[in-house]
């Protein structure tokens, strides 16, 4: 399936241009006269890239951007910004709202196509990085409904902590570690045995000492993931105490 690439200008000459070099390289376009129709196409359509004009009427291309980053939806859609001739402000402005590539007016077409491949290359590789990551999700929904006692324990430590951070005032970036963290802190029971897991009566010190292998497995399962730098701490030391007798450290 071919990828399906979305142009906003507002000059018809240049989408018409665009267009034509796209269906030439077998890729689908869509096009956006303004930055208004491009917010409304993007969660229709999904395209995989998006050119983009900067100097647009209604909503240019700088707000568009910053629109679609901040949106966890949209945000790994790669956006390449179509600006003028050596452009250095349109370029820091672009950087500082996000976007991913930058493509100088007039276009040349073996620099478009090779910009296109890249950043098309990239897009594959984080969309099956988001595929590992919902395997990872289900695996941790999946250990909890092992266990009756813990049903629902994961949604809703991860409802509480997220809006106790909140109320805490922390920023987007640290909220959504907090959430994934309440959502993935018990993912290295996986590797638990689900008769230890279940055991109705006291845990043996092997039994137990097992069980406290959990927060390190976590940590090791969410490593390769985009976000494990954030949350991979979380998983880890969720079992930590003040007073230093929680695990695996006993961290102070």
């Amino acid at each position: 399936m071919s990828a399906k690439i979305l142009v906003v200008d507002d000059d018809p000459a240049i989408r018409d241009i665009l267009v034509r070099i796209l269906l030439r390289e077998n890729y689908t376009p869509i096009t956006a006269a303004n930055g208004l129709e491009a917010l409304e196409l993007v969660p229709r359509e999904s395209p995989d890239l998006i050119l983009l004009d900067v100097t647009m009427p209604i909503l240019d291309g700088f707000a568009v951007c910053k629109r679609l980053k901040d949106n966890e939806q949209t945000a790994l859609i790669p956006v390449t910004m179509l600006t003028g001739l050596d452009d250095r402000e349109h370029r820091r402005r672009g950087i500082e709202v996000g976007a991913d590539d930058f493509l100088t007016k007039p276009i040349e077409q073996s620099l478009l196509r090779a910009r296109l491949r890249s950043q098309l290359r990239i897009k594959r590789l984080t969309d099956q990085l988001d595929r590992t990551e919902s395997v990872i999700f289900m695996l941790a929904l999946a250990v909890e409904a092992k266990d009756a006692y813990t049903e629902g324990h994961l949604r809703r430590l991860s409802s509480y902590s997220e809006q106790m951070a909140i109320a805490a005032k922390l920023d987007h970036a640290q909220v959504k570690a907090i959430r994934l963290g309440g959502l993935l802190h018990d993912i290295g029971k996986i590797s638990i045995d689900d008769a230890i897991l279940g055991k109705p009566t006291r845990l043996t010190d092997e039994e137990y000492h097992h069980i406290k292998r959990h927060p390190e497995e976590g940590a090791r399962i969410v490593a390769p993931m985009r976000f494990a730098s954030e949350v991979g701490p979380i998983i880890l030391h969720h079992h930590e105490r003040w007073d230093g007798r929680g695990y695996p450290y006993g961290l102070r």
